[in-house]
């Protein structure tokens, strides 16, 4: 098993090659894992995030019930050690073509049909052109789940890559 670059090994050093304890900060998916209704065609111009409820612009859209149709990459991670994070899109495709994409952060369970429940922050175009990038702090003994979907509802993405790593540069773990 060869590690890719960036991959860092249990011990938190650089791997190399041939190195079978890596572990990539990089995580791709390909193919939809599901769908969420929104109830705007856009689900945010800027970033948003949850303080005893949805309050920035845009986080209403998430309310259950809307009638515009989000389909989503879903990506389950743990955190080795409690300190800020960065998860960025760094590739998302529809028919070879670049997405604008929105990624929803959550600590816990994702429920599609209660998509304000458990929601931490949101970000549209923090990342390189308009792809996501939200800067947080985790910490251990969560699961987290990263939702990335199309900015327009109905974007149907072939591909979506997530790197997710500590300030320090020890990546998260892809479940």
């Amino acid at each position: 098993v060869a590690c890719a670059p960036g991959s860092t090994n249990a011990a938190g050093d650089e791997a190399t090659g041939a190195d079978t304890s890596c572990v990539s900060p990089y995580i791709t998916k390909v193919g939809t894992t599901g769908s969420f209704y929104a109830h705007s065609d856009a689900l945010g111009s800027t970033n948003y995030h949850s303080e005893g409820g949805l309050t920035n612009n845009g986080s209403s859209n998430l309310a259950p019930g809307g009638s515009y149709r989000n389909y989503y990459y879903l990506f389950s991670f743990t955190v080795g050690q409690n300190d800020a994070h960065t998860l960025e899109v760094t590739s998302a495709t529809s028919g070879g073509s670049r997405e604008d994409t929105v990624m929803l952060l959550y600590q816990g369970t994702f429920d599609p049909s209660n998509p304000t429940n458990n929601f931490l922050f949101g970000d549209d175009d923090d990342g390189e052109n308009t792809y996501s990038k939200i800067s947080t702090a985790l910490y251990t003994g969560f699961t987290y789940n990263a939702v990335i979907t199309g900015y327009n509802y109905g974007t149907l993405m072939d591909q979506v890559t997530l790197k997710c790593e500590s300030s320090a540069g020890v990546a998260c773990n892809f479940l």
